[in-house]
């Protein structure tokens, strides 16, 4: 395609506006956190990390004994867990839902009231 042709395209494109997004959520998906203890379960882990791209690694395994986070979904956490057991490797849950934490981490919507004469206490 000419740089024209892809440039009108690009442009005919915007013409249409804004697409709304859905809003993703994240409704039971966990976070377990994976730590290789030696550089063969560091290799495996990656090995693991390589043949499912559908995962969504939060840590990379980069060094023995450090934790790894991977978010699954709720119907893909029993086969994970058990596939990591099957190589050997403790988990921890981190996160138990990945979209309450958010909800609970959502900050107050825009137009609500600030208690300017509320002060908050400042741990030290």
């Amino acid at each position: 395609m000419g740089p024209w042709k892809c440039l009108s395209f690009v442009l005919s494109l915007s013409l249409l506006g804004p697409v709304p997004a859905e809003k993703l959520r994240f409704d039971d998906h966990a976070v377990l956190r994976v730590v290789p203890e030696t550089a063969e379960e560091l290799l495996e882990l990656r090995y693991f990390q390589d043949l499912h791209p559908e995962l969504d690694f939060w840590s990379e395994p980069t060094r023995p004994n450090a934790g790894v986070d991977v978010r699954v979904s709720p119907e893909e956490r029993a086969a994970v867990e058990d596939e990591l057991r099957s190589l050997g490797f403790s988990i921890r849950v981190l996160i138990p839902n990945v979209q309450k934490l958010i909800d609970e981490q959502r900050v107050a919507p825009l137009g609500s009231k600030m208690a300017w004469e509320e002060y908050q206490q400042v741990d030290t």
